[in-house]
């Protein structure tokens, strides 16, 4: 499945598929559209992020802060990201405070 949007304020995921296999064409009309709960949603590798919802002192500053997946432990539920930031430092982020990047935020 390919992630659309999200509604809700964030707390689902509009999502499009089954993507065919590598070899396969892709047939949009034997697609559905599904919305899913967002905490269920695991970004592929190289996927353009944004964290959110962060509380704790050491990394609540990395809220709103955009970056790309480098790598993801399903068995300790993290993604590792790089931001693009000059001078913040890679860190390993809760999948749960990471949301697909579909837009640029506005500048403020």
């Amino acid at each position: 499945h390919v992630a659309l949007r999200y509604e809700n304020d964030g707390e689902n995921c509009v999502v499009q598929g089954p993507l065919p296999a590598d070899d396969e064409s892709r047939n949009v009309d034997e697609e559905e559209t599904l919305t899913v709960a967002s905490k269920v949603i695991v970004p592929l590798v190289g996927t353009p992020v944004i964290c959110h919802g962060l509380r704790s002192r050491s990394s609540s500053h990395l809220n709103g802060k955009i970056g790309d997946l480098r790598s993801y432990s399903e068995d300790r539920n993290r993604c590792f990201i790089h931001f693009e930031e000059e001078g913040l430092e890679p860190a390993e982020i809760n999948v749960g405070s990471v949301r697909i990047l579909f837009e640029l935020p506005e500048e403020r």
